[in-house]
């Protein structure tokens, strides 16, 4: 030991050189020549402090070398193997990633074209929609030329029978007034007799007029006599004739209705605001002038 202490507290960097030595290659034959000491009792750190204290440190580290290459040589593979693993592992996951990436532009591709075929699929059912509204209105079109195609004649004929109406309308007129100011009293064949000799008086004088004359032709209305019709007026010419009259009539009718077939139409068609009194009821008079007053209908029966 003498001759080593000296060698060795000579060198001034002796403690730099204990500190940064290789311990992680340490040569084998070093590590030949050392494992006789490991074995040694007397290389114990323990047994060694009895003869030096210096000796003591230096021992100490012999033995940690000698225990950190043997754990080293454990542990260098494994750590070489964890490299390597954790090299695979880094370029597993950038694979991976990479394939995350590429997933992610598929799936995101997916969920376009998955747009865009929800976008056609709606429009196809809305286009499917209009075709068939257009196919609907396209028969009911059909249908209605049809329908117009066969109303051709009918309408042909109204025509002709309108412009021979405008034509006779100034005689038409002219015996709707006389039936209107003089017959409503008389019974129907009398009507009858006298409208066609009013007629013959237009064609002698020259004033146009219907050869078949018919007073509901010129002033009145289909819609308002099924009307009523359905009032329960009787549905004959001489009581539709009496509806005109009535009708267009600026005095107030007086009606002789043994059957009281005109009061029951008047009660149906005047349901609505219809006063109705008799001579016999007191205050009928005043009843009367409220009813005139404000415009209201008013039955005055049994006179």
């Amino acid at each position: 030991w003498e001759p080593s202490k000296k060698k060795l507290w000579g060198d001034p960097k002796l403690a730099e050189r204990l500190m940064d030595y290789d311990k992680d290659n340490i040569p084998p034959d070093i590590m030949e020549k050392l494992k006789p000491l490991e074995e040694d009792p007397n290389f114990e750190p323990e047994t060694v402090k009895k003869g030096s204290v210096a000796a003591y440190g230096i021992c100490k580290w012999v033995r940690a070398m000698i225990v950190y290459d043997g754990v080293a040589k454990v542990v260098g593979p494994k750590r070489a193997a964890l490299n390597r693993a954790e090299s695979d592992l880094a370029q597993v996951q950038a694979v991976l990633a990479e394939k995350k990436a590429e997933l992610k532009a598929v799936q995101d591709n997916v969920a376009q074209l998955v747009e865009e075929f929800e976008t056609a699929r709606n429009k196809k059912e809305e286009l499917s929609l209009q075709v068939e509204d257009c196919t609907k209105k396209l028969s009911r079109a059909e249908k209605l030329i049809n329908g117009l195609g066969g109303e051709k004649v009918r309408w042909t004929e109204s025509s002709a029978r309108l412009g021979g109406q405008y034509n006779n309308l100034t005689g038409d007129v002219l015996i709707a007034s006389g039936i209107i100011a003089y017959l409503g009293t008389f019974m129907g064949k009398y009507r009858q007799a006298t409208i066609h000799s009013w007629v013959q008086l237009m064609h002698d004088q020259e004033i146009p007029a219907s050869q078949e004359f018919a007073l509901r032709n010129v002033i009145g209305s289909d819609v308002a006599i099924r009307q009523w019709v359905i009032d329960k007026l009787p549905n004959d010419q001489v009581s539709i004739e009496n509806a005109l009259i009535l009708s267009r009539s600026r005095r107030w009718p007086l009606m002789i209705d043994p059957q009281l077939q005109a009061n029951n139409w008047i009660r149906k068609t005047h349901a609505e605001g219809l006063k109705i009194i008799r001579l016999s009821q007191p205050n009928y008079a005043r009843d009367l002038e409220f009813q005139i007053t404000n415009g209201r209908p008013v039955l005055l029966e049994n006179l």
